[in-house]
Parts: C-alpha cells; structure tokens; sequence
C-alpha cells in the first residue's frame, strides 16, 4: 500500500488548490527555517520530495492508512464509528517515506487561548485509532503543536503514543502579531459586540 500517494489522492481541501495557485507552484512549499526546526524536534531527516497539505480531514487520514485508495471498489463497514460526519482535521501535515515506513507529521496550531486535556485527549483517541498497532507497522506517525506559548500542565490518558521521551507534547512556538484583535459577542444574547484584545 502506498500511503504518500494516497495522503495525496485524497486531499481535497479547496483552500489547498487555492494556495498553491496564488502563490504559482505545484505543491505547498514549506520554508527551510520550518523544516529544520521540525527536523531538529523530532530527530528526522525531511527529503525534498515531501508531501504537505493544510486541513487534512481525519477520515481522509484513516482511508489513507488502511485501505489502496487506487484500487479499493468495496464498502467498508463502519459499526466502530472510525469514519464520522463531524469534520475534525489536522491542520498541518508532512509526510515522506523512510526506507519502508511512511513518516507522518501532524501539526496542531492554536493562536488564541490554551489546549485543553478534554480536547487533546479526545484528539489523542482518535489518532490512536487511525495509528493502530497494525497501521504502526508501515508508519511512524509525529504530533507537533504550535502556539505562542508551550502548554501548560497538558495531560492525557492516552499520550504515551504522541509524547517525546521527557514525556512532554513535541512543540514549536508560533509567532503571532501582539497587536491583533478580535471581534467578540457581549453576552449570550448576541445584541451586542465589541472589539477586544486577542
């Protein structure tokens, strides 16, 4: 099964047809300032050849791993719920073979405010069922998240998978404007709203 060409084959995120449009090339280019920090993080040599894309819905991810899309004609049964209606997505992700193995970065970015555990740990149980034991075999799959500031105190049942070895969520700072602002509802009504620091 080859997983990067059905990472690519199911990417059907308009926003990323958008983007490489507007900015003229064929794929979406990461800088080599990105890349070697993600390198230094997770101790990974990234080729040029990389597969990248922004928004990639879960249920794509799952496909991608378990079945040939190419060839697959069957319906699959779904009694364990793995593929869902509610739209959850990664909003990063690079991807490349090593050897045998395909090597999946995820990259969670949050720009305002702080994970929480409810959030990462449901986001944690629906990687570890696309990132089976099974799927495990032929993957190495990497969670990176992307804020202002580290987490604080983020703990999850289920993070042993997506840890590094300090037991710490692998992390990058993302830089945002200290100026921005934000439109915000006054109360629960929605009568009225202001403007108010990010």
């Amino acid at each position: 099964m080859d997983v990067l060409n059905n990472l690519e084959i199911l990417n059907l995120k308009e926003r990323f047809y958008l983007f490489i449009h507007a900015i003229g090339t064929p794929r979406l280019n990461l800088s080599k300032g990105f890349i070697d920090s993600i390198q230094q993080l997770i101790k990974k040599t990234i080729p040029n050849d990389y597969f990248s894309a922004i928004d990639y819905h879960l249920n794509w991810l799952y496909a991608a791993t378990h079945i040939d899309v190419l060839k697959d004609k069957y319906e699959h049964d779904n009694t364990k719920g793995i593929i869902r209606k509610n739209i959850e997505d990664i909003d990063l992700i690079i991807a490349f073979k090593e050897n045998n193995k395909t090597i999946i970065i995820m990259i969670e970015a949050k720009a305002t405010g702080s994970w929480t555990n409810a959030q990462i740990q449901s986001k944690l149980k629906r990687l570890d069922e696309i990132f089976d034991s099974e799927t495990r075999k032929f993957t190495i799959p990497f969670l990176i998240l992307m804020s202002p500031h580290p987490p604080q105190n983020l703990k999850s049942d289920n993070a042993a998978n997506w840890t590094n070895a300090e037991g710490k969520f692998n992390w990058i700072e993302l830089q945002i404007p200290q100026n921005l602002k934000m439109v915000s509802l006054i109360d629960k009504t929605g009568l009225k709203w202001k403007i108010t620091n990010r």
